[in-house]
């Protein structure tokens, strides 16, 4: 992609699936002045493509075969803290929406809890697991996400999340959700679920949009016996059966190299020996380029 523009790029000018896609010549220095320009304002401002840009920093130190001082210094990309995301332009998104860890009384988020569960009885049961992310704007809570165990130590549950129907559409949910994704990667859990009404077209949609696929069904479990009044109908359908989607965060990738001094950031992923076998923790996404890298090191990748 080549562009020439006169004014100052803005972080919008390109897309996500844009700014990943320059990613390599990004770190190897080949962009032209106008891309890199496009590149580093969206990096700048994206949380989500500058995670990215860090993961495949991880995936190269792991391989041995590019480290950050023999990169281009254009190419090294900005240093420090990250800056919080920013509303984009034309947005409703609050500009100063924050994502945090929530230790106060869960009762007065019931109402929020409320907007996601219809049986009483079932809301009381679970209220109180877990840890739970709550959405902070204007120093009001606007959103919410529970996420618990499930069972399996590799395995989080999102078991609760909404948010306030007059804020609902404006990107509260996603940053909610990588949020959740992004606790959950810290404490080395592989995989997040979340379960849904069959009915609920709305949400099936969202959490597929956020990289949920689906799992099972789970048939008749919304019924009398569990606390959901009859007949109840989400957009025309009645409320039956629960779809279980889920989302990989990590993959375990195995390292099959002569190399004796295979290394990672112990703060950035799990790894396990330093012979001729060894094992990393990376993000699913970057499966596919760290085994570019250690083809080209020779060394194979096996997730």
């Amino acid at each position: 992609m080549v562009t020439t523009r006169d004014a100052k790029p803005d972080a919008h000018d390109i897309t996500c699936r844009q700014a990943v896609g320059l990613m390599t010549d990004y770190l190897d220095g080949a962009l032209g002045p106008d891309d890199l320009a496009l590149v580093e304002a969206h990096l700048g401002e994206c949380e989500g493509c500058a995670e990215h840009l860090r993961q495949i920093r991880i995936t190269v130190a792991v391989t041995g075969r590019i480290r950050e001082d023999d990169l281009d210094a254009r190419a090294r990309g900005p240093h420090g803290p990250l800056p919080p995301l920013a509303a984009r332009p034309g947005s409703l998104m609050p500009h100063d929406l924050r994502i945090e860890i929530y230790r106060g009384s869960r009762d007065n988020l019931r109402p929020l809890f409320e907007l996601a569960e219809d049986s009483a009885a079932e809301l009381d049961s679970y209220m109180d697991a877990g840890r739970v992310l709550v959405a902070v704007s204007d120093g009001e809570i606007i959103g919410h996400l529970q996420l618990t165990g499930a069972g399996d130590p590799r395995q989080a549950e999102i078991k609760n999340m909404a948010v306030r129907e007059t804020l609902q559409g404006q990107g509260i949910g996603r940053r909610l959700i990588q949020a959740a994704v992004d606790l959950a990667a810290a404490e080395a859990v592989t995989t997040i679920l979340v379960a849904t009404a069959a009915a609920d077209i709305g949400n099936l949609r969202f959490y597929q949009r956020q990289g949920f696929r689906m799992r099972s069904v789970e048939r008749d479990a919304f019924t009398p016996a569990t606390g959901y009044p009859p007949g109840l109908l989400i957009d025309g359908i009645e409320l039956r059966d629960r779809v279980w989607l889920d989302r990989t965060v990590l993959v375990r990738v195995h390292l099959t190299s002569d190399r004796q001094d295979l290394e990672v950031p112990a703060s950035d992923g799990a790894f396990e020996g330093t012979d001729d076998r060894a094992m990393v923790v990376v993000r699913p996404e970057h499966v596919q380029r760290l085994a570019i890298l250690a083809e080209r090191d020779g060394t194979r990748a096996d997730p």
